[in-house]
């Protein structure tokens, strides 16, 4: 897997790895936090890397969509992701 570097350099993860690491983590909210819970668990530290990444990268959309003035939309989407 390419190197993750911060800060982050976009807020696609297609452009931060490589394809089948983007394709692996593309999965819904409720999977990827058990991902990022059993990488943790199991002490495997790629896989939390990778992990950790996606839900940066959501953190990152919402971050965007509320300086675009989405204001209700990414509050929501901030207090799904944090619930």
């Amino acid at each position: 897997m390419t190197a993750i570097t911060t800060p982050l350099k976009s807020n696609k993860i297609e452009e931060i790895v490589q394809k089948w690491y983007a394709e692996f983590v593309d999965v819904d909210q409720a999977l990827l936090f058990e991902l990022v819970t059993a990488a943790n668990f199991m002490d495997i530290k790629s896989l939390l890397d990778l992990t950790c990444l996606a839900v940066s990268v959501m953190i990152k959309v919402c971050i965007i969509r509320v300086h675009n003035f989405e204001h209700i939309i990414c509050l929501i989407c901030l207090i799904y992701v944090c619930y």
